[in-house]
Order: C-alpha cells, then structure tokens, then sequence
C-alpha cells in the first residue's frame, strides 16, 4: 500500500515536472 502511493506520488511528480519543462521551452 506504501509502495504504491509513492509510486503514485512519484509519477505525479514526474508529469508536473514535465510540464513545467514544455511551458518553458514554449515560452
């Protein structure tokens, strides 16, 4: 159960951080 909310967290992290990397580059 442990595992998988941090594995949740986790991803949700990596997404956000990677949208945050586009908005950048388009700007």
């Amino acid at each position: 159960f442990f595992f998988f909310f941090f594995f949740l967290f986790f991803f949700f992290f990596f997404f956000f951080f990677l949208s945050i990397k586009l908005n950048i580059i388009k700007l």
